[in-house]
């Protein structure tokens, strides 16, 4: 079975990765302070939300995946477990089924 989880790790940034942008503070020079910090903050303020909501997303989807997972795992075992069942059963019915053949032969039917 895949492992969705690491599945997810390769395609997905980390969401821990995310904290180190959110926590980033606007700067500007001596002279320009006042301004540019307004200008920043309204460009930082979406994308610090947007970030905020991607990292929350990664996360749910990361203990989905990883339910999903053991629920995959429990329906493949499960799976073996009932082949493994009717193999031994198919070989019994065999073994039955040969020696009916071997005895209808010693019969003469």
């Amino acid at each position: 079975l895949p492992d969705l989880a690491a599945l997810f790790r390769d395609t997905m940034p980390n969401p821990e990765d995310l904290v180190a942008l959110l926590k980033l503070k606007p700067t500007a020079g001596p002279y320009e302070f006042k301004d540019r910090i307004n200008e920043l903050t309204g460009m930082i303020k979406p994308l610090k939300a947007a970030l905020t909501d991607q990292r929350r997303g990664c996360l749910e989807l990361e203990g989905a995946l990883s339910k999903a997972q053991e629920e995959l795992d429990s329906r493949f075992s499960s799976i073996v477990k009932d082949r493994s069942g009717l193999c031994s059963a198919n070989a019994s019915l065999e073994s039955g089924l040969t020696a009916f053949r071997q005895k209808a032969e010693e019969r003469g039917l």
